[in-house]
């Protein structure tokens, strides 16, 4: 409950996050929608990690090069 109520404060009137609108779904015992947007944020999340771990691996390369001259 405290993850959810440190989020409640970024809550405006015109933007609503995704991982409270999964919680209000699944508050109101929806949970096929509930489902669909925790399966949405996985994919957002996972593919931002891997974006971030391409980013990363290519500059390991590239120090290991420029630290081997």
């Amino acid at each position: 409950m405290t993850a959810v109520s440190a989020i409640i404060f970024l809550i405006s009137a015109r933007w609503n996050h995704l991982t409270v609108l999964i919680f209000n779904f699944s508050e109101n015992l929806r949970f096929g929608l509930a489902s669909v947007l925790s399966t949405i944020l996985i994919v957002i999340v996972l593919s931002v990690w891997g974006l971030m771990q391409v980013v990363v691996r290519d500059d390991k390369l590239t120090q290991k090069t420029i630290s081997a001259r």
